[in-house]
């Protein structure tokens, strides 16, 4: 009978057995071998461990502070309230140097007027959800992981992705700049049950039955055999513009649907509004769609490129935009749906991720705690549900 071959056993003491037999070249080439693997293994996302091992990979107590205290003030060190450079010492609360404006009289230190100010939780607490945000996790799934309630999760996911709204939409675009569209159907998502949808729509401006006749059967249901063709509309569609350079700079954000414009608004006013002040000198806008980004190009006085069709091409092409939207779309999938009225956050924080797609985990989570840490913008959970859709 044939006996089953033991598998062979790679144990410490065998090692260095196994390597006195190489030569010089031999041993330099197992060395290029074994770093390309750890550096793979390492690209490729690994575990970080517990949180105990995660929260090693970085500085702890006043050196973490001191983080923030430089990245918020990286020029000098002012009033976050007035801007006055001229400032006292006032005590250490909590281990934190805090400072006293002689303008204004406003005491503060790295966290007061940020995210993490009025706020009970740890920095570890707040390091530990942007591990779950990079991820893309859930705000359930979120909560379970960092021990905190469904609320309070909510209320961390947008404290961090009002942030990284602020921060992304101010981007200027230089060079070849790529424009394509997107639809999403309008949700009313976590809606009170206190409210009517009406109160939460935006697009009020029109009625079904006033409607042109070729948009009308665009959102009616076409079905002759209903009684009452009214009740089954089909969902109104928020359109969404995108636009990236060559350089990195990506821009996603909600703009009003053309159909439901009222009569005193100028044709294309809401594409204007998206590039303005975003386009510098010598630019060339290249989009799959003739109207309206011709007439914004002659607005703006740059240069404009038609692609001929949205696949793959040479230099003029849209195609990466498609493929963009795509994912963004599987991305969008895993919430089960957003609510209208926080979509560009959710798009802001699908912008973050796909520009810092090629850092390594450990990079990703620090430069999303860094930014919204040393940023100025303190928002209530009453202001976050209170929302209405945000446009531009």
């Amino acid at each position: 009978m044939f006996t089953k071959k033991q598998p062979v056993v790679f144990e410490t003491k065998n090692l260095e057995s196994m390597t006195n037999c190489l030569n010089k070249d031999e041993l330099e080439s197992l060395v290029h071998i074994i770093q390309s693997k750890i550096k793979m293994a390492y690209y490729n996302k690994i575990d970080l461990g517990s949180d105990r091992e995660f929260l090693d990979n970085f500085p702890k107590g006043q050196k973490r502070d001191l983080e923030i205290l430089r990245g918020k003030f990286k020029n000098s060190l002012k009033c976050p309230k007035c801007g006055h450079l001229e400032l006292n010492k006032n005590g250490i609360t909590n281990n934190r140097q805090r400072y006293i404006c002689k303008n204004c009289r406003t005491t503060f230190d790295e966290r007061s007027f940020s995210p993490l100010s009025n706020t009970k939780l740890s920095l570890d607490t707040w390091l530990k959800y942007c591990r779950f945000m990079i991820k893309g996790g859930t705000i359930k799934y979120c909560a379970q992981q960092v021990s905190v309630s469904i609320p309070t999760s909510f209320f961390m996911r947008h404290r961090i992705l009002d942030v990284l709204n602020l921060s992304l939409r101010n981007q200027s675009f230089e060079g070849l700049v790529y424009v394509d569209e997107y639809h999403l159907n309008e949700s009313f998502k976590g809606k009170s049950n206190n409210k009517f949808i009406e109160e939460d729509r935006y697009f009020k401006n029109f009625e079904y039955e006033n409607l042109p006749r070729s948009i009308t059967f665009t959102f009616m249901n076409s079905n002759i055999f209903l009684k009452n063709p009214a009740k089954y509309l089909k969902p109104i569609q928020v359109k969404i513009n995108t636009a990236m350079d060559r350089n990195g700079h990506i821009l996603t954000r909600i703009i009003e649907n053309p159909y439901f414009r009222s009569y005193n608004k100028k044709i294309c006013q809401d594409e204007l509004y998206f590039f303005e002040g975003k386009l510098k000198k010598n630019v060339t806008l290249c989009s799959f769609l003739n109207y309206p980004y011709r007439m914004i190009s002659n607005k703006f006085k740059v240069n404009f490129k038609k692609a001929k069709s949205r696949m793959s091409a040479p230099i003029y092409t849209v195609h990466h935009v498609l493929m963009y939207h795509t994912k963004l779309s599987n991305w969008l999938a895993n919430f089960h749906g957003v609510a209208t009225k926080y979509l560009n956050n959710y798009l802001a924080w699908y912008s973050f991720l796909f520009k810092v797609q090629k850092l390594t985990k450990i990079s990703k989570i620090n430069d999303l705690f860094m930014e919204f840490a040393t940023k100025n913008l303190s928002i209530t959970k009453k202001e976050i549900q209170t929302r209405k859709v945000e446009f531009i």
